[in-house]
């Protein structure tokens, strides 16, 4: 059975379809279009009543109790309130739900059983662009047909199963607005056994809600099914745009919906013409290859024929003229003679009888061309194979698309992420031979990416403000790095050049000029106010004084076994050097000539510091691993420490660096072309991403300016901290 509601004045359609085979279900159910007078319409909307009982039997009362309840509604709804001069469709409707869970909370207290844990009912109040609805039991829904999207509005209340009360059976109602070619889609969730959301969405997407109507009439109404099959289409149709189709922009799914209808079309044609078409191709291709083929044995024939002629008259020649000189012999690059068997077989041939020849080379060319028909079936069977693995692929991105907008619907921000992920793996997979192809990947994994780093916290910045580029430096090496002192910029590449940066005047000044040798500068940190300390590869220590503009080299004793020191910190005038080698951080105390005695400031031996790659300190000693595993500790001993929610999770990073001064900790990776910013608890403050931090460096922070200084591919780049 099908009913239909006309048009709306104000450009909203409705029209509803049931289908429901009383001898194969045994769920009752119906549809309720409530008429009201145009008066009442005009300014209470439309009223729409699902309702269906599960286990249903005509013995029992419940139909009828359901159908009470269906008539208290829209008398409430429809009662006085329609007097009024002005009125608030959502309180009406709340108070409409009210009464009738007051009047209907006594039958359920006199009820025998629990009847309504068996009744699904969805109500809905549409008046203009609003939609109010609410809803008890599992069986209906209700989706937002939006942007190319479609998404399960009701899906969480589902998915929680939140049970009926019997004393308030209406409660929680959602409501919207319905925005220039928007549809809702309420319907019973048995539906999508038997179309796929994708064609129910270009159903109501692409024809006038009538004609949908129709169309779901002819896919349904021949099924055997036990379920009920209820749906009203619900369609914002614009004023000047009644009769266009709405097509979505700028959105690369879609465009792989149009790929994929393409394809099916050019791979589904006429299948007369198409059979006529290849099997014509390959009976002329096979004709033409074997009049060629019989044209060289002609050829060759002839040219032996020739040839035999030449030496027969060769012969004679010599027998009357003995002393004639003979002719030159030609060389045979081809000889049928060379090949015994091709010559038993042609000779074969030609004792044959011609009909028998015209037989066979028919037999021949039927059974060549048969041999192609095979491997142009199996061609043709692989390449529909991959398309059919590319459509189910793309409609599993557009699935997993639809999930993350119904999931950013209810701010559940871990099930978006997760579907967000699924999708740049699922696209890795899509095809990328043409450019149109490629072009297409690449739009679905930036957009997804720029949808996962907002839900991760994570800034895109497109522009980063570039301050300078150290690639315009005239050197022979231009493995640059940089240093903050004294709220001042420092460069320095491995063949110890330093360099300075006047903020004022956006310049760089050569203030040391590098020494060829093996001695290489390997890392820096401030050391005084006016001075830097630089370590190098043979694990020594030197001091730059950036006032005389010269090196001091600073002298200390290391461990005999320490083969490299990965990193060191100046803290409270004194100097940590980390052995990762040797599970063991070494502590030292200035002298004037250097540095003094060294001690083991680790007290636990049984640490493991292997694949240390970085360290700071605060007043606490943090430990930066290759992995991403950062460690903590405080006087010696190990504490715990851990970044929470950090997503993705560091697994190559490069730098860690906080002091006593500074407010957070920082943290490189240039894997993920980020900068991580976290409180010394732990918690993530700030990520910071672009698309130029190609090939990141290193860092500088300036807390007090609230400046961040990024060293990437040797250009320097200016970020506020936020």
């Amino acid at each position: 059975m099908f009913n239909f509601k006309k048009p709306l004045k104000n450009n909203i359609q409705i029209a509803s379809f049931l289908i429901n085979d009383p001898k194969l279900t045994e769920i009752w159910g119906n549809i309720y279009i409530v008429e009201p007078s145009n008066e009442r319409e005009a300014k209470l909307g439309q009223l729409i009543v699902f309702a269906a009982i599960s286990d249903f039997s005509p013995q029992n009362s419940q139909k009828e109790i359901v159908e009470s309840i269906i008539k208290e509604i829209q008398s409430n709804y429809y009662g006085s309130n329609a007097n009024k001069e002005e009125s608030n469709i959502e309180e009406i409707f709340e108070t409409t739900l009210q009464k009738t869970n007051q009047d209907f909370a006594k039958i359920i207290r006199v009820s025998q059983n629990n009847w309504f844990k068996k009744v699904n009912m969805l109500i809905a109040v549409i008046k203009n662009e609003s939609v109010y609805f609410v809803q008890i039991g599992s069986l209906f829904s209700a989706f937002l047909i939006h942007d190319d999207k479609i998404i399960d509005i009701v899906e969480k209340v589902r998915i929680n199963n939140i049970p009926i009360n019997p004393l308030k059976l209406f409660s929680s109602i959602t409501s919207g607005s319905l925005s220039a070619n928007d549809n809702i889609f309420f319907t019973s969730l048995g539906i999508f056994d038997f179309i796929s959301s994708e064609k129910i969405k270009k159903i109501i997407n692409d024809l006038e809600v009538n004609s949908a109507i129709l169309k779901f009439k002819n896919l349904l109404s021949n099924l055997k099914t036990k379920n009920i099959l209820i749906g009203t289409i619900v369609k914002n149709v614009p004023i000047n745009k009644k009769n266009e189709t709405f097509t979505p922009n700028n959105n690369p799914l879609f465009d792989l919906v149009q790929q994929k209808e393409k394809t099916e079309k050019i791979l589904r044609p006429s299948l007369l013409s198409k059979i006529q078409k290849n099997w014509t191709n390959c009976f002329l291709f096979f004709i033409n290859h074997f009049l060629n083929f019989f044209k060289k044995i002609l050829t060759i024939f002839a040219k032996k024929s020739s040839q035999q002629k030449r030496i027969e008259y060769s012969q004679k020649i010599k027998k009357e003229i003995p002393n004639a000189p003979m002719p030159l012999k030609r060389k045979k690059i081809f000889s049928i003679n060379n090949y015994p068997f091709l010559a038993k077989l042609l000779n074969k041939f030609k004792s044959f009888p011609f009909p028998s020849k015209v037989l066979l080379i028919i037999s021949l060319i039927l059974a060549l061309f048969f041999i192609y028909s095979l491997i142009w079936l199996s061609r043709k069977q692989t390449n529909e194979n991959i398309i059919k693995e590319n459509n189910q692929l793309i409609e599993t991105i557009e699935n997993k698309q639809n999930a993350v907008g119904a999931a950013l619907i209810y701010k559940d921000e871990n099930k978006a992420k997760k579907n967000l992920e699924e999708i740049l793996k699922l696209s890795e997979r899509l095809p990328k031979n043409s450019t149109e192809d490629l072009a297409k990947y690449q739009k679905i994994q930036k957009e997804t990416e720029i949808q996962l780093n907002k839900l991760r916290g994570i800034s895109m910045i497109e522009n980063p403000s570039m301050i300078t580029d150290l690639n315009l430096i005239d050197s022979e090496n231009k493995n640059f790095n940089i240093i903050l002192l004294d709220h001042q910029l420092y460069f320095y590449n491995q063949e110890r050049s330093i360099f300075k940066f006047n903020f004022a005047g956006k310049k760089i000044f050569s203030i040391l000029k590098g020494l060829h040798g093996e001695q290489l500068f390997k890392n820096a940190k401030p050391f005084t106010k006016n001075s830097i300390l630089f370590s190098n590869n043979i694990n020594e220590l030197i001091r730059f004084d950036s006032l005389k503009k010269k090196l001091i080299s600073m002298k200390f004793q290391l461990p005999t076994e320490t083969k490299e020191i990965e990193d060191f910190v100046v803290y409270s005038q004194k100097i940590y050097l980390l052995d990762a080698q040797n599970n063991q951080i070494y502590k030292y105390s200035q002298t004037q000539t250097g540095l003094g005695e060294k001690s083991n400031w680790l007290k636990n031996v049984q640490i493991n510091l292997k694949d240390s790659i970085s360290m700071a300190i605060d007043g606490s000693v943090y430990i930066l691993k290759s992995n991403g595993e950062i460690l903590k500790f405080l006087k010696g001993e190990k504490q715990e420490f851990a970044l929470k929610n950090l997503e993705p999770k560091l697994t190559n990073p490069t730098k860690i660096w906080t002091d006593d001064s500074a407010q957070y900790i920082y943290i490189l990776e240039p894997s993920t072309k980020r900068m991580i910013i976290a409180n010394k608890q732990g918690g993530v403050q700030k990520q910071y991403t672009s698309d130029k931090f190609a090939q990141l460096q290193n860092f500088a922070v300036d807390e007090k300016k609230n400046k961040l200084y990024i060293l990437s591919k040797n250009k320097v780049y200016e970020l506020k901290i936020e």
